[in-house]
């Protein structure tokens, strides 16, 4: 099968028509479009035309593109051998970097594929070394990360090992925070299964170390799961605190709506359910309740929350606020799982029916 974006290609195709650019680069698109959409269907003229696409390509990235797609298409047919010396050729002598480092990185997921699990390990610790700032590195870390975990606790160590005399180097890298979230994973991983508070005190402290730096793209995995180290640990107003700060970094996004991760969501339902359950606050549940609604106006889930505001309007004494809810719920949300489980509410707000589901990890 293909690896390349055909309809990505198609559509970047369409835009260079509406944009105007060269001709020669326009036809050379959809030349490349016709040759990967052929792959399946005539593989050996689909071979022919990327290797000629390749040397007549207007432009270094477009020579890279269809170099890799013809060594892909060369595997696919069985001809690892082939395959192999194309991706090392790219490796080797691709004009642009990234491309180098994308040969390379296939050669080493080829090798790993075939069963040349050394070879790989080895391309895999250069490419970390050598591209850390490419997907390549970054990748390349990870099979390093999963492998060593496949092969037992003593690979681990000798994997962390490595990548412990590999921080000054590569500490003003993109792959530097990936090194530090590698060893607090694995802390983590081992501290679950001893329940030592030592084991737990240094987890916490290497996430600490990723989430009082910059705001890097493994900022929020580390101080999410220090807020269930919190929650673990019973510490809960520090919990709330360090999912507010995941929360406050939701921003719009005009052209394709919101950005809406998991843990935005999922961390306001955690900040609700901890005010009501845990800390017995059920007046400050409810606004946090009623915040995910005007937060998340779209959510399947605004009628849940309604409803758990409810109950935590009735736990507070507000009884006010949660006829309006409850109106609002029947009104709104008319085949609500929810609807029927009102006047036990009303009966008992701090009955089982009232209980909010924990959310999972």
């Amino acid at each position: 099968m293909s690896r390349a974006p055909s309809l990505a290609l198609a559509l970047t195709t369409l835009c260079t028509l509406a944009c105007g650019r060269d001709p020669a680069q326009v036809r050379w698109d959809r030349a490349f479009v016709a040759a990967v959409d052929q792959v399946e269907g005539d593989p050996k003229a689909a071979e022919m035309r990327l290797s000629q696409l390749a040397d007549k390509a207007p432009r270094a990235v477009d020579e890279g593109a269809a170099r890799l797609e013809l060594a892909h298409l060369l595997v696919d047919q069985g001809r690892v051998l082939e395959g192999a010396e194309h991706f090392r050729d790219l490796a080797e002598h691709a004009r642009r970097q990234d491309d180098r480092a994308r040969g390379y990185y296939e050669l080493a997921r080829l090798a790993e594929r075939e069963g040349r699990l050394p070879a790989a390990k080895r391309m895999y610790r250069s490419l970390v070394r050598t591209y850390p700032n490419l997907m390549p590195g970054e990748r390349s870390l990870a099979h390093l990360f999963r492998i060593a975990r496949s092969e037992g606790t003593a690979a681990v160590d000798t994997h962390l090992a490595w990548t412990r005399s590999l921080a000054e180097t590569l500490a003003g890298s993109e792959l530097a925070d990936n090194l530090l979230y590698q060893a607090a994973d694995e802390s983590q991983r081992r501290a679950l299964v001893s329940q030592s508070p030592a084991a737990w005190a240094r987890t916490e402290a290497l996430y600490r170390r990723l989430a009082d730096g910059p705001h890097t793209p493994l900022w929020n995995d580390a101080v999410w799961e220090l807020s269930w180290i919190y929650h673990q640990q019973h510490r809960y107003p520090e919990e709330i605190a360090a999912i507010e700060t995941i929360v406050r970094t939701r921003a719009a996004i005009s052209l394709f709506g919101q950005d809406e991760h998991p843990y935005y969501w999922q961390g306001q339902l955690r900040i609700a359910r901890v005010l009501l359950v845990e800390l017995a606050q059920p007046a400050r549940a409810m606004t946090a309740y009623l915040r995910y609604a005007e937060l998340f106006p779209m959510t399947i889930k605004k009628d849940d929350v309604r409803f758990f505001a409810l109950c935590a309007a009735l736990q507070a004494g507000s009884r006010e606020d949660a006829d309006g809810l409850a109106a609002l719920i029947q009104k709104e949300h008319p085949d609500s799982r929810f609807l029927r489980r009102i006047a036990p509410a009303f009966t008992d707000p701090q009955g089982p029916h009232c209980l909010p589901p924990e959310v999972e990890r």
